[in-house]
């Protein structure tokens, strides 16, 4: 013990006394480079503006620090509508910045309408990771009309025929002001035994109606003449009933389609599918999902 406690102070001056300039050389060096584990600092989120109707916000934040050692360097900024930012409602967005370098960036980035929403810059590399404080960040919630899908799905039963199941979809187009909604493929036995792919079926050129919508109500109403509505399709009608007494089918005044608030669902009424006047399928009613 006694050796080694007198000999390593004298090998440290002697490296020290003969080497003192290299050390300075390979200080001056590594000046520009960074050191391992080293990441850009990221200051707090600025939020620019927010515009709900196109689920987008303006985010703002600066990185310095950047050097070309940083080997798979990502900054940019995250978003999600969790505080953990882990998308567990929606999925987690991210908007990335293209060749990193020290600046100030502005970034559109995906949010959620009428939840809060959570932002942070980011820097990431192969050396870890860092983040700025969350930025909390209230979206507005939009009108239903602005949350309509364009397909909605479900199975549906004949009410007069039990056998008869179908699993059925719709494709929805709104008018640009909103007064009009056009809904195709509106009935489930048209579309899947008489205008099936075997006989050239398109969806749009037949089997659909243009209705009013009542953006009060969220309701969608379909005028009726003495055969029913007129989905375009020869002759056959959709046959909106208001009442069935002793197996006699009373015709209902109008045709109406009811959405639930949030645009998830669309239902609906009783009607059948007229054919030469006689009632081909009867359905009591039925809710189909947005895809």
């Amino acid at each position: 013990m006694n050796k080694i406690q007198i000999y390593i102070p004298v090998l440290i001056l002697a490296l020290a006394a003969s080497s003192c300039s290299k050390v300075l050389e390979k200080d001056e060096a590594e000046a520009s480079f960074a050191r391992k584990g080293e990441l850009p600092e990221v200051s707090d989120v600025k939020l620019v503006s927010v515009d709900e109707y196109a689920g987008t916000a303006v985010v703002e934040a600066t990185f310095s620090g950047i050097s070309d050692d940083m080997h798979s360097l990502e900054i940019g900024f995250i978003s999600a509508d969790d505080y953990a930012l882990t998308g567990t409602t929606n999925q987690r967005n991210k908007a990335l910045i293209d060749n990193p370098a020290d600046g100030t960036y502005r970034r559109t980035i995906a949010v959620s309408a009428g939840v809060p929403n959570y932002i942070v810059a980011m820097a990431a590399s192969d050396d870890g990771a860092v983040y700025s404080r969350r930025l909390s960040v209230d979206v507005p919630d939009v009108p239903w009309q602005y949350k309509v899908g364009e397909e909605y799905s479900g199975t549906v039963t004949s009410y007069n025929d039990g056998s008869s199941t179908y699993e059925h979809t719709v494709r929805l187009e709104f008018s640009a002001d909103f007064s009009r909604l056009t809904v195709y493929d509106i009935d489930p036995y048209l579309r899947a035994n008489l205008l099936g792919a075997d006989d050239g079926y398109e969806s749009g050129e037949a089997n659909w109606a243009t209705g009013t919508v009542d953006l009060e109500n969220r309701t969608v109403t379909f005028a009726s003449g003495t055969s029913g509505v007129a989905i375009n399709a020869g002759s056959y009608y959709i046959y909106p009933i208001d009442r069935i007494e002793n197996e006699t089918y009373y015709k209902a005044d109008s045709f109406v389609l009811t959405f639930n608030e949030d645009a998830s669902e669309l239902s609906f009424p009783m009607f059948g599918l007229l054919a030469n006047g006689s009632l081909t399928d009867v359905y009591n009613g039925f809710t189909l999902a947005e895809n």
